[in-house]
């Protein structure tokens, strides 16, 4: 959450299903979170990166799915703006 943050970005957080049953609408209602939050890179853990590339069908404006360690590595989030006072710190 902090490192989103520092990189100037704003995390939108959602929550993988309970039960296996519940996989498609969780899949749907992440795919409308993701779009009407305009997200461009999701960032995921890396036994669900697999499963997570298949909301860019459905989230138009997703371009990266990465995970912490890809993170860490730097660069993938250069585009995020600077923060002020004023910026957005969490949608949810």
């Amino acid at each position: 959450f902090l490192g989103i943050l520092l990189a100037g970005a704003i995390p939108v957080p959602i929550y993988p299903p309970a039960r296996l049953s519940q996989v498609e609408d969780h899949f749907r209602r992440h795919a409308r979170i993701l779009e009407n939050a305009g997200v461009v890179c999701l960032v995921t853990f890396a036994p669900a990166k697999q499963v997570s590339r298949l909301l860019t069908s459905h989230v138009p404006g997703l371009r990266r799915i990465a995970t912490v360690e890809e993170l860490s590595s730097g660069g993938l989030l250069d585009e995020a703006g600077p923060t002020t006072p004023e910026s957005v710190a969490f949608l949810q």
